[in-house]
């Protein structure tokens, strides 16, 4: 079978580009390799000599290892590629030294996370998940993208970019806080509680009805705007696997803890609309030859999240 010297299959069936790209054959979608190769890409983390720093000291026992080894890093990149693509491996994950890609003797494509979302949260530290209605996080986000995107906009070997990596989307092994009492407990008048405000106005058509839900200490829309705290009235399990059976076993046996369960679905949803919308189009605009691949998660995200339109990320 002849193969591209990305590994991917050249059937003739896709012409060659120069990028990488998403095409569709028949009613398949393919990855297709810069040089029109049909293309799996199977890729590896973190391949770098000074990952394991011993806590706040200079040694780093893998690197010394390697130094001691191959004698220099250079080497070691060709040693650490050809292994790889020994291994059946193409691409070469996150958080990688990319100098490996074309240390080997065939190329290697890459995937990083740009981390968009990330680097405007630690700009607010009172954000767990970044404030995507804030007009700065808008501008962060373009300028974030200009940034660290347009200087590979011509390279041939980028899979395609990542744009965050593990955000706190809903209730998994970092807390039990769902995205809508995280942003109805922003500081008053900040554009993402004002925005969680507005999705629960359009949901109930008056505030008793709301409160009758979440049953909190404010007696109208505006007194929910000032309060220091609003309390979940019920937590939920991380997503996925068992806990979903449970989750709708429970709602049906009390329709207060499903209307709970609804708004805060409504709202991520409208987050992660909100959120791909921007970073999308701020990475396309900064490198539009490349794929936007999606954002890691470290959890099963609620389907309001997976459900943004595909073609979004094309």
């Amino acid at each position: 079978m002849q193969r591209t010297k990305w590994g991917g299959i050249a059937d003739g069936r896709f012409h060659p580009s120069g990028f990488f790209r998403v095409d569709q054959r028949d009613g398949v979608f393919w990855l297709v390799d810069p040089d029109g190769g049909r293309f799996l890409s199977k890729g590896v983390n973190t391949v770098r000599f000074d990952q394991d720093h011993v806590g706040n000291t200079a040694r780093v026992p893998y690197g010394d290892a390697c130094r001691a080894k191959y004698g220099s890093q250079h080497i070691w990149r060709a040693a650490a590629a050809n292994r790889l693509a020994n291994w059946h491996f193409n691409t070469l994950g996150c958080w990688s030294d990319e100098l490996v890609c074309d240390a080997g003797s065939s190329p290697l494509a890459t995937a990083p996370t740009v981390e968009l979302g990330a680097s405007f949260k630690l700009h607010r530290r009172d954000q767990i998940f970044p404030d995507v209605f804030d007009p700065e996080f808008a501008a962060h986000i373009r300028e974030s993208a200009t940034h660290k995107c347009s200087r590979r906009r011509n390279q041939v070997g980028l899979l395609g970019s990542f744009i965050d990596n593990e955000l706190y989307w809903s209730p998994d092994w970092r807390g039990a806080e769902e995205l809508l009492t995280l942003f109805l407990n922003l500081p008053a008048r900040r554009p993402g509680r004002v925005a969680a405000t507005v999705v629960l106005q359009e949901r109930y058509r008056d505030f008793s009805q709301c409160n009758a839900i979440w049953q909190t200490r404010a007696r109208s829309w505006e007194e929910l705007g000032r309060l220091d705290k609003v309390e979940a009235p019920f937590f939920r399990m991380p997503p996925g696997g068992l806990n979903d059976a449970l989750e709708i076993k429970a709602n049906l046996a009390n329709p207060r803890r499903a209307a709970f369960s609804a708004d805060c679905d409504a709202f991520t949803a409208v987050v992660a609309d909100k959120y791909f919308e921007l970073c999308v189009s701020a990475i396309k605009a900064a490198d539009p030859n490349h794929l936007v691949i999606g954002s890691r998660f470290g959890y099963q995200p609620l389907a309001g999240v997976i459900a943004v339109p595909r073609r979004d990320f094309l």
